[in-house]
């Protein structure tokens, strides 16, 4: 075999080893599907067209096709929507602790939204991240109430 032959075999077999986008991100969707993230993306009209783990009692398929106001108290999908909305009219991105009411309990989110844009730079509509931060917030309203019965003593 001649030396060119034999460099060449070993550049075939790493190229049919090359991962594919699938098998990369497979390890990423386990990951999340463990941590209290959620991914969306959404349209013009603030549909859902794509979510990834939802949280507060949602299911993917609920979720699909509908707005905030569908899914949640008018409260609550006021003050998503504005922000949602403020990301589509700029067209530049947001990150808000945001609060929600879902079955009586108050769950707190660090949400992060950014525009989504065609090739021409036209804003399509929004994706987001929305990490529910529920415990660091109970326990920094714990520690407030401490400190204000500290100094009353």
């Amino acid at each position: 075999m001649t030396r060119a032959k034999r460099t060449r075999a070993p550049q075939r077999r790493r190229r049919r080893r090359r991962p594919t986008p699938t098998t990369i991100e497979e390890p990423f969707r386990a990951v999340l599907s463990r941590a209290p993230v959620t991914l969306f993306s959404q349209d013009r009209a603030l549909r859902y067209i794509w979510i990834h783990n939802p949280q507060a009692g949602l299911a993917a398929g609920t979720a699909l096709g509908k707005t905030d106001a569908e899914l949640l108290s008018a409260e609550d999908a006021a003050r998503l929507t504005r922000i949602k909305w403020s990301v589509l009219t700029s067209g530049v991105g947001a990150r808000e602790l945001v609060e929600i009411t879902v079955s009586g309990q108050k769950i707190c989110y660090d949400l992060s939204v950014e525009p989504q844009r065609d090739a021409a730079g036209r804003v399509l509509g929004v994706a987001g991240a929305a990490v529910d931060i529920t415990d660091y917030c109970r326990a920094e309203q714990a520690l407030r109430e401490h400190k204000t019965l500290q100094r009353l003593i």
